[in-house]
């Protein structure tokens, strides 16, 4: 029923742009004096957002929706016999973008501190990959250093395959030097990220209080909704 009512506001709001001197006009007769088709189409919008979260109501843009229908609303109870505007409708009017910045705001802090714990355990779980990295490239120094020993070893004992043995430990220093030098190159990083991974659990008590104060917000906002849509009229 909801979305024929939209429909039915879209194309009402179609039909009051045909030119710019109507468009006008019709504003002026809208804001003095509602159309009845306009009040209860207005009315069927409310009762079709009574059952809805205030999060679905933002996020599937029937706040403005929501807006419009008040604003029709407080004006049909302007120009009523009594002349009374209801208090619910006024807070309403009067609060709508202001619940709708608070959670925008709520919203938006949260997906940040998401943000912030995916990174973490990205962290976290590179750090993991280049210590297993460091542990293999420490077990291949153990036997470049064996083969080493093995070499030099032989250069004493086979005097007549020097040649080879000499070619065979100037093989193994390149690997030992590679080895060394990507060994220090990934230390330094582990420093680093280590560095960072202890600065973000500095941080994560902080960015815990902001993800629960932002879930409590988004909870208030709720609460607030349920409140303001109890208080909307039966059609």
């Amino acid at each position: 029923m909801l979305d024929d009512v939209d429909k039915l506001l879209d194309d009402k709001e179609g039909e009051d742009t045909k030119s710019e001197a109507d468009s006008e006009h019709s504003s002026m007769d809208s804001a003095s004096c509602p159309h009845p088709l306009d009040v209860t189409m207005a009315k069927q919008i409310l009762k079709g957002l009574k059952n809805m979260e205030f999060a679905n109501v933002v996020s599937s843009g029937r706040d403005k929706k929501l807006e419009k229908a008040v604003n029709i609303l407080v004006a049909d109870a302007k120009m009523s016999t009594q002349g009374e505007v209801p208090k619910d409708f006024v807070y309403l009017q009067n609060g709508l973008n202001s619940m709708r910045k608070d959670h925008e705001s709520a919203s938006q802090e949260l997906d940040e501190c998401t943000k912030f714990f995916t990174r973490r355990l990205e962290v976290k779980a590179e750090l993991k990959k280049n210590a297993a990295k460091a542990h293999e490239l420490e077990t291949m120094e153990v036997g470049f250093t064996n083969m080493l020993t093995t070499a030099r070893a032989k250069r004493e004992e086979l005097l007549r395959q020097l040649e080879e043995v000499e070619s065979s430990i100037r093989a193994a220093e390149r690997s030992q030097a590679d080895n060394a030098k990507e060994m220090e190159e990934l230390i330094s990083r582990i420093g680093e990220k280590s560095e960072n991974l202890r600065e973000m659990e500095r941080q994560e008590k902080s960015w815990q209080e902001r993800k629960v104060e932002a879930e409590k917000a988004l909870e208030r906002l709720e609460e607030q909704w349920v409140q303001v849509k109890s208080s909307f009229p039966d059609v």
